[in-house]
C-alpha cells in the first residue's frame, strides 16, 4: 500500500447526548426524560469541535441528528 494510504472513516457514528438546548424540537427533548444513556446517530462531519480554555466540547445541531439508538425493550 502507499505511504500516504488511509483507511476511510465511517460516515455515521454514534454519540452519547450530554445536554439538550432548551429550544430543540420536542422529540430530541425526549432525550432529556431517558434514564438510561442517549446515544444517537450523527454525520462525522457535522461533529464541531469548539475549545474554550483547556477544554474541548463537540457540538452537533439537531437537524443534523440522523437517528436516535435505542435498546431492545424501548419504544
Amino acid at each position: 500500500m502507499p505511504e500516504d494510504f488511509e483507511m476511510e472513516e465511517d460516515r455515521y457514528i454514534p454519540a452519547t447526548v450530554l445536554d439538550i438546548s432548551k429550544d430543540c424540537s420536542a422529540e430530541i427533548q425526549m432525550l432529556r426524560a431517558s434514564d438510561s444513556p442517549r446515544q444517537i446517530v450523527v454525520n462525522r462531519a457535522m461533529v464541531e469541535e469548539v475549545s474554550v480554555g483547556d477544554k474541548s466540547y463537540y457540538v452537533i445541531l439537531e437537524n443534523y441528528v440522523i437517528g436516535f439508538l435505542r435498546g431492545p425493550n424501548e419504544a
